[in-house]
């Protein structure tokens, strides 16, 4: 037996039923999730700018060994001195990267290396170029005007000059006047120097080494570069 048919009294249609019964209004629920939605599309957005940022500003830099431990002058260079430090790349200044420590491995400091140094090849000599019978390396702090200039290299070759003292007891002529020459031995920014004052590292004859330091110690002592052929 076939199921009755419902139709309306007044139209004779069929009832509509509606898809939501009556009182149930599902419209606040969608407004609701909208808000999260968003959210995390923005999430989703600023993680991967993250990334992207962090890839690149990665790719920018280099992995470069600095010193793990203070060196002093003349200390060899040995594996548990060194460690490596993700530096920014830069043209201008001559690193040893990762894979190229057998460049200073096995070298002999020039003169002190603190702690956290970018290691060069300019801080270090091969070990039968130490420093030489008959000379000595001798240490000066140096106040702009002091040294020639900014761009003072390890190699480099100096005329050692000694001022007379503006004020005080004046010197003797003895004690004035040209120490001879030398070589730069190396070159390092001076610890807590804020106006630009180097600490020079300087090769001289160990019978100058004396009046070199004393000079230095004075704050008499001044630098003048000379052609490198004598």
């Amino acid at each position: 037996m076939a199921a009755p048919t419902l139709t309306s009294p007044s139209t004779g249609r069929r009832p509509t039923i509606p898809a939501v019964p009556p009182g149930v209004n599902r419209g606040p629920a969608r407004t609701r999730r909208l808000p999260w939605i968003a959210l995390g599309l923005l999430l989703t957005a600023g993680a991967v700018i993250a990334f992207a940022l962090f890839t690149i500003t990665q790719s920018s830099r280099t992995l470069a060994w600095v010193t793990a431990a203070d060196v002093a002058a003349g200390d060899t260079i040995e594996r548990s001195d060194l460690e490596l430090i993700a530096v920014g790349a830069d043209d201008g200044v001559r690193l040893v990267t990762r894979g190229q420590e057998d460049q200073i491995l096995g070298s002999v400091a020039r003169g002190p290396i603190p702690a956290g140094t970018l290691l060069s090849p300019a801080l270090v000599v091969p070990p039968g170029q130490s420093v030489p019978a008959g000379f000595a390396v001798v240490g000066a702090r140096l106040e702009p005007g002091q040294f020639p200039s900014n761009a003072l290299a390890a190699g480099d070759k100096v005329q050692l000059l000694a001022t007379v003292p503006a004020a005080g007891p004046q010197a003797s002529l003895d004690e004035a006047g040209d120490l001879g020459p030398a070589t730069v031995w190396a070159v390092d920014t001076a610890t807590g120097s804020s106006t630009g004052s180097l600490f020079v590292s300087l090769l001289v004859p160990s019978d100058q080494a004396y009046l070199v330091a004393n000079a230095a110690e004075l704050d008499r002592l001044r630098l003048a570069l000379v052609n490198s052929g004598g």
